[in-house]
Order: C-alpha cells, then structure tokens, then sequence
C-alpha cells in the first residue's frame, strides 16, 4: 500500500489520506440507482446494421449509437479480466494519473488491481494508459478495430497523436466532461463492468456544462460528484437534456466528433478505446490539426497528398475558404473582440480629455521615429523642444524677478529706517550710522543684483530650488536686519 500511497499523494498533492474518503461516497447509493436510468441513446444489433447504413444514418449525420454483438467474437472478451492482467502482466507500470507538474505516475499492474478491489475512496485513481502496446503487446492481439470503423487517415503518420487506450476503473473513478482531442471520433468497448455515460451536441456551450457557479466545491468536477450533484442542476436550471445510457459488457459505443461526454463507471470496468480520423470528421480534424499541432499537421499534410489526393486538395479548399472569411472579417468572435476593444478606447480617451482637454496621450511605442535622413522632421523637432525649454525659462525668470523685487522692495523700507536711529544718537553718531546703512544698502543690493544674475544663468530645470533658494536667502538677510536695529534702539522696527 506504499505504492498507492505515494501515488495518491503525486496525483492531489492537496490531499491527506483521510480526505480520499471523507464525503464517503461508497455509502451512497447512487451508484444502484444509475442502473435505472432511461436510455436516450439508439441501440443496433450488429447483425441487422450495415456498415453503409451506419455511414449515412450516424457517422454522417454526426449522431452516437451503442452496438451490441460486435466484440463478443474478440479473445479479450473472452479472456481478459483482472485476474488475468494480474497474471500475464504483473509487473508491467501503467500510467494511473499525472503530478500537478503534468508528468505521468506510474503503478505495476499487480499494485493497481490491489487497490481496485479494496479502495473506498471517493474518486480512486484510474488507469488510461496511451502506450500499453509496448508494455503488454500481447493484448493488441486479442482484439481488432470494429468493422464501422476501417478508416483512419491518421494511420502511418510518425510521432501521431495519441489514439488507443487501455481502460482500467475502480468503481466511482471516470473522465471528466471533455472531447476528443483535436475534434476526432471514438469508439469505446467495454469487456468488463458497467460505465454510465453523458453525451451533450457539440452546438452546446461549455459554460453551461462546467459552469463553476454550479460546483459547491473542487470535488464536484470529478466523475462521481458531477453526476450526482451537477448533472440534475444543469437540466432543471438550463433546460438541457443529455444523452444518457448505460454501457454493458460487450457494448461497442460511437462517440461523434465534437460531442462532449462525461462517463462514471458504476462497477469496476476494463475496456478499450481507440480515436479516430474519417471523411466524415475531416474538416473539423483539418481545421483543428494545423491550429493546434502545426508540425504535425505538415506532416499529415504531405502523407495525405500521396494517399488521397481528392481529400488533400478539398483541404486546400478549406483553407482558402477560411483566410478569405478572416480577410472579410465574417468571425463573430472577431467582431466581438473588436467592439469590446472600441469600447475600451472610448472609455479611456473620454477620461483622459475630461481632465487634460488641452493634452494629447501618446504611447511611447506610438510616437513617430525620427528619420536621420530627413532634415525637416529634424527641425520640427528642434523647434518643439526650443519651445518647451523656453516655457521653462519664461516661468523660472518669472519667479526670479518676483523674488528680485519683493528683496528691492525690503532694502528700500532698509534705508528708510536710519533717520529714525539718527535721531536718538549725536550727530556724529548718525553720521556714521548713516554712512554705515548707506555702505550696507549699496552692499546688499549688490549682493541682490549678483543672486539675481547668478540664478538666472543656472539651468530651467533647477527653477524650483532656485526659487527656493532666494527665499531662504532672502529670509537670512530679513532676520539679520531685524537683530542689526534692535541693537541701534531696542525696538522691534523690522518685526512689523
């Protein structure tokens, strides 16, 4: 059980060993009632369905269908079982879930069919193993693909999407909601125990089906909970009816492209499953395969123009129909991108020019480039920025013969103040009090004179601390005045 135990802790990192358990749904007996669910899926005996009828009628028309007695001729059928894999394959690793960092875990057969006959979690873990032929490539020899099926243009190609799975599943373990990758069809046999399956047409949104607002917890999106808890809701609030059956050992099910379907298995199961490619399927195939795997897709491309030239050429057909639709802008999706992206526009520019009327915002990125060789371009934009720094200047000089003539203005009421101290002294004392506040009035002017040169010779960008600068000198200077003639007559002339 170590084995499983690090395994479960590889597959929910999140988990502890008791929260594999804790909703107990092994005591739910939900899994009895599903026996008796109705079928809204068509059932076919094999031997009264053609395979020209089954063309027409499903794989054109793009609808599902369960066979019955198609697979009971197959050696796996007979012969394949859990003891039997136990056996044959004991040691064989096969693949059981994926990390959170999406490398596959591996568990050997004979650990896994262990755990399925003794687990009572609430979603076990599920063996879908894509490279079973190399591991026990015994089995490709007890079964061959069904007779509805003989077509596969993905057949031959190197390094082809996975296509073959082989199936192993405790009871309550299942796929989530999905479809077949890259819009192919499918075909699944079950050879042991029941599975319960949920088909939605493909014109059916998934926003409806994995609807978060549905899904009271994580746990709800897997197979168990999502029958039991999210199915019901999403018939009763969105109106929408599923296919739902039962698949019976020996049932041989059509999966059609582009279908969603959820399945749980109600029993412990094993079955096989192969995706496939047909003329019925090929121009969504097409269009999905040189969207998502562009490498492969050249290479399926080559392959198809020497296997089936006639395929090969309405591909090309398909491609000049959809650049043409891109060039005339027939995309819904498109169209919507583009309205939301006006919208987004217009709300930014009527916000901007609500504040800033005056200001035009202009991305870095969107600003013209200047052109070396263009000499006219060059002088438009000498012309701007002599017209920016001379804004600055004109603002800073401002400033300055403010300070300059708030400074004049105190050196006058300066030199105004000595008859007043003259009075209260001798005469020779005002004499040289006068010629003392002369000499001073003539220095500070001086002074003013040259701070008021020296600022304005410095830089535009320094036109604050400048500004701020004259102040605080200009400040000093008040203050020294002040102490100067509290010294002369002990009145605070300067202070008012």
């Amino acid at each position: 059980m170590e084995k499983i135990l690090k395994a479960k802790k590889l597959h929910r990192s999140d988990f502890s060993p008791e929260d594999w358990q804790k909703h107990k749904a092994y005591a739910s007996d939900f899994t009895e009632k599903a026996f008796e669910c109705k079928e809204t899926v068509e059932r076919r005996d094999s031997l009264s369905l053609s395979i020209d009828e089954f063309r027409m009628s499903y794989e054109a028309a793009n609808r599902p269908l369960i066979i019955t007695n198609e697979i009971i001729l197959w050696p796996a059928f007979i012969k394949w079982s859990f003891s039997y894999l136990t056996s044959k394959f004991p040691d064989s690793k096969l693949q059981c879930g994926n990390t959170d960092t999406g490398s596959n875990i591996m568990l050997k057969t004979k650990h896994f069919i262990e755990y399925l006959n003794t687990q009572i979690d609430d979603n076990p873990l599920y063996i879908s193993d894509d490279n079973f032929d190399r591991k026990c490539p015994d089995l490709l020899s007890d079964y061959w693909v069904p007779k509805y099926f003989p077509d596969d243009l993905f057949e031959g190609i190197k390094n082809r999407p996975s296509y073959r799975w082989l199936l192993i599943g405790p009871k309550r373990s299942g796929t989530k909601i999905n479809k077949n990758q890259l819009s192919t069809s499918a075909w699944n046999a079950s050879i042991v125990g029941y599975k319960l399956w949920a088909l939605f047409p493909p014109n059916i949104s998934p926003l409806l089906i994995k609807n978060p607002r549905l899904f009271e917890g994580s746990e709800n999106a897997e197979s168990f909970f999502w029958f039991r808890d999210v199915l019901p809701k999403i018939t009763v609030k969105y109106g929408i009816t599923p296919f739902i059956f039962m698949q019976r050992p020996g049932d041989l099910v059509y999966i059609p492209s582009n279908w969603w379907y959820a399945v749980l298995n109600i029993t412990d199961t094993l079955a096989i499953t192969h995706s496939f490619v047909s003329s019925c399927n090929f121009d969504s195939v097409w269009r999905c395969a040189k969207r998502f795997k562009p490498k492969f897709f050249s290479r399926w491309k080559n392959k198809l123009y020497a296997r089936n030239y006639e395929l090969w050429k309405h591909g090309i057909k398909l491609d000049s129909i959809d650049k043409s639709s891109k060039s005339s802008g027939d995309s819904e999706e498109e169209k919507i991108e583009q309205e939301i992206q006006k919208k987004i526009n217009r709300r930014g520019r009527s916000r901007f020019t609500s504040q800033t009327p005056e200001r035009e915002i202009v991305n870095k990125e969107e600003q013209p480039k200047l052109n070396p060789n263009n000499s006219e371009q060059q002088k438009s934009s000498v012309n701007i920025d002599t017209i920016q720094t001379n804004k600055k200047k004109s603002r800073f000089t401002q400033l300055t013969d403010r300070s300059s003539h708030s400074l004049s203005e105190k050196s006058k009421s300066f030199t105004s103040l000595s008859p007043i101290s003259s009075n209260c002294s001798s005469s020779q004392n005002s004499r040289s009090s006068s010629n003392s506040s002369q000499s001073q009035s003539w220095t500070s002017s001086k002074k003013y004179s040259h701070a008021r040169k020296r600022n304005q010779s410095r830089s535009s960008e320094n036109s604050i601390s400048m500004n701020n600068k004259s102040k605080q000198f200009y400040r000093s200077k008040k203050s020294f005045n002040s102490e100067k003639y509290k010294k002369y007559n002990g009145k605070r002339f300067c202070d008012s």
